[in-house]
């Protein structure tokens, strides 16, 4: 299997949430700015928005997009009662056929090590690390402990917990995307794999309003 390899400025979308417009927003200022590789972390159902149309757009601008916990539920109508739930016979098939076909996980190389794009964390999409998790609460992580310990990834990139981050554990770094929905402060990541800047953009306000998250660091640089 040929693994795609990430060597300059990617844009990273963070959890969807039927958020159409701002998703086709944010599409647009990546291209403008010359990005063409663009991730998404999923859960592209359940908000205030048209979920036919971001799959429509994410298909149409080959968005690389993997499935969140909202996915999966929609698909086998479980957990509706949620605000702004949408029920499977309210999409149309080609919606659930994209949705149906949308993998767990998808891998990269990159110059700083392999990198695994996810929703939560690996396959477990309700799993995540939040910027004020500590102690017991990292310790307890057991899919967190389990990347760390497999050390086969250098970087995930993930979405669920909606707060955009970088975090580094050990020879592992984490870099969430945040979010869309438009209650959570919507916003993209764009992820430098020459540079290793890592910066958050904002969607609402001035195309200017963004914040470094961090910079990658190459795996021979040991632990901070």
């Amino acid at each position: 299997m040929t693994v795609t390899i990430l060597e300059n400025r990617i844009g990273l979308i963070g959890d969807v949430h039927a958020e159409d417009a701002l998703l086709s927003e944010a599409i647009r200022r990546l291209a403008d700015a010359g990005i063409e590789t663009i991730l998404c972390t999923g859960d592209i159902a359940d908000g205030p928005g048209d979920v036919d149309r971001a799959c429509e757009l994410l298909a149409a601008h080959h968005v690389l997009t993997v499935s969140g916990n909202h996915d999966r539920w929609v698909l086998t109508d479980s957990v509706r009662n949620l605000p702004d739930a949408v029920r499977r016979d309210e999409l149309a098939s080609k919606t659930l056929a994209y949705m149906r076909a949308l993998p767990r996980t998808r891998e990269f190389s990159s110059r700083f090590g392999r990198v695994l794009l996810c929703h939560g964390l690996g396959t477990n999409d309700m799993a995540g690390v939040s910027p004020d998790d500590f102690g017991y609460a990292l310790e307890s992580n057991l899919e967190l402990q389990r990347l760390m310990l497999d050390g086969e990834v250098s970087i995930v990139l993930n979405g669920h917990t909606h707060k955009p981050m970088l975090r580094r554990f050990g020879q592992l770094t984490i870099v969430n995307a945040g979010t869309l929905f438009r209650k959570h402060n919507p916003g993209y990541v764009v992820v430098d794999f020459s540079a290793g800047d890592v910066v958050w953009h904002a969607l609402e306000g001035s195309a200017a309003d963004q914040r470094a998250l961090g910079c990658l660091r190459a795996r021979d640089r040991g632990a901070e």
